[in-house]
């Protein structure tokens, strides 16, 4: 574990930038390891594999969780005090301090100023706690793929091993089947398996027992998320992966898929997509309504259009029993559609903040690190921004969990998002071709090919 961590934060090259700043008297392993105890948390709330599970329409207690990120966000702070790098830092990344200076400030119109006031705090520490992940390491990219990779990977491995060795009830719902896992149900493990699989696509390996240990981590991570049946998890996946052959495949062959995707599309047309939706449902077993999520959205978004500018502030609108207000019957705690969840907390402007922000960081991270292909940057960044497409289009409709870091899809895109936003010495660009000449991509034999040589006229007499 040492030397992993010490491997993460070597000093290539010096300089007085920021990076190095960040970075004076050593790496801080504290705040490193503490980023992988912080996602662990936010998927299993640190639950052991023994423990049943128990369903409850009752909002959890937020107790630990408020210890445990006070916790993490003093490790980040004291780093970025003692440093005298905040307002560096603070001013790189103003996308994500805007969001916080809004959320915090919706308290002035919001319905309840004290879950506002609990809520956005949740952001702000983990926002700090972000940024800290992202200068501390010397390679911030490679640092998060290994932590996402890893932790879920592991947590995927004892989720499998804990449902044939415990009794079901530890591992799964009777109310949902499927793997729940070390989560609490699901359709909350089902997401964070998938966004591992996409962010592992891309994780460069150049060993052969890293390339081995990445194979099991992955194939953990698809056995479980084929057990978990989350089916908006399993569509994302395929869309993400689909989308990642295409931006890291050769020209030619991408020309080809994006052919065949153009084909299915118009074949979609030709059916009709109210009856591929009706034979969908039919064959997963699920029913059209999505267990009532399109009622639900109707509901929650015509409740958010009586303040549809500013919203009822951030976290106030779900308060305990607002769900059973909406239907009449369950008692649900978001709207499972992460933009209307939005939309009702802070209202059109949030809204626009957040699309600009999150979605169009993700579009010009695109943009600017995309590389050649066949590079590890290549196909490190196309898999964050397939992960990325496959949650926005897909995951989003089923979960809420825009700016909420206690969520691990948020936590883990939002850091992705504030790591290709880095400008610093240590940018992505500049960690992979590091990267390359310490680790020279070895080049693959080529098929052999016949070669026409010229004909050899005879000398004229």
């Amino acid at each position: 574990m040492k030397a992993f961590f010490r491997g993460l934060g070597r000093n290539v090259d010096g300089g007085p930038v920021l990076g190095e700043q960040v970075r004076a008297g050593g790496v801080d392993r504290a705040v490193l390891i503490y980023g992988l105890l912080w996602m662990v948390y936010i998927v299993t709330q640190f639950r052991m594999p023994w423990t049943p599970l128990t369903y409850s329409e009752e909002a959890p207690t937020g107790g630990i969780r408020q210890v445990f990120f006070t916790l993490g966000v003093m490790f980040a702070m004291r780093r970025l005090i003692y440093t005298r790098t905040t307002n560096q830092i603070l001013g790189m990344h103003m996308g994500g301090l805007l969001l916080g200076i809004l959320l915090v400030a919706s308290v002035l119109w919001s319905t309840d100023p004290t879950l506002t006031i609990k809520r956005s705090m949740v952001y702000v520490f983990g926002y700090l706690m972000i940024l800290s992940l992202v200068h501390v390491p010397k390679w911030p990219l490679r640092y998060y793929m290994v932590v996402i990779v890893n932790g879920m990977g592991w947590i995927a491995w004892i989720s499998i091993i804990a449902y044939f060795v415990f009794p079901k009830s530890c591992t799964t719902l009777s109310i949902r089947p499927g793997l729940a896992g070390l989560t609490v149900h699901p359709n909350v493990f089902g997401p964070c398996l998938e966004m591992a699989w996409g962010i592992g696509l891309g994780m460069p390996c150049w060993t052969r027992f890293q390339k081995g240990h990445k194979y099991f981590l992955m194939a953990g991570l698809m056995i479980a998320l084929l057990m978990s049946n989350s089916i908006t998890a399993l569509i994302a996946t395929v869309v993400a992966t689909g989308l990642y052959v295409v931006l890291t495949t050769d020209s030619y062959k991408s020309g080809v898929l994006i052919l065949a995707a153009l084909a299915g599309g118009a074949i979609v047309q030709f059916i009709g997509l109210s009856n591929l939706k009706s034979f969908f449902f039919q064959l997963v077993g699920r029913d059209e309504s999505m267990s009532g999520r399109d009622t639900l959205w109707s509901d929650v978004f015509n409740a958010g259009m009586l303040s549809p500018v500013f919203g009822s502030g951030y976290g106030a609108f779900w308060y305990e029993g607002r769900g059973r207000e909406l239907t009449g019957t369950w008692n649900p705690r978001q709207a499972h559609n992460a933009y209307i969840d939005v939309f009702v907390d802070i209202g059109v402007l949030g809204l626009l903040l957040v699309l600009i922000v999150v979605h169009y960081k993700m579009v010009s991270a695109w943009q600017n690190h995309a590389g050649k292909r066949g590079t590890r940057q290549r196909n490190a960044v196309a898999a964050f921004v397939s992960m990325g497409v496959g949650l926005c289009f897909i995951g989003a409709f089923g979960e809420s969990f825009l700016l909420k870091l206690d969520k691990f899809q948020f936590f883990c895109f939002f850091w992705g998002i504030m790591v290709l936003e880095n400008y610093d010495k240590n940018n992505v660009t500049a960690e992979f071709a590091a990267l390359d000449i310490e680790h020279p991509v070895v080049a693959k034999n080529k098929k052999r090919k016949l070669v026409k040589t010229p004909m050899i006229r005879p000398a004229p007499t």
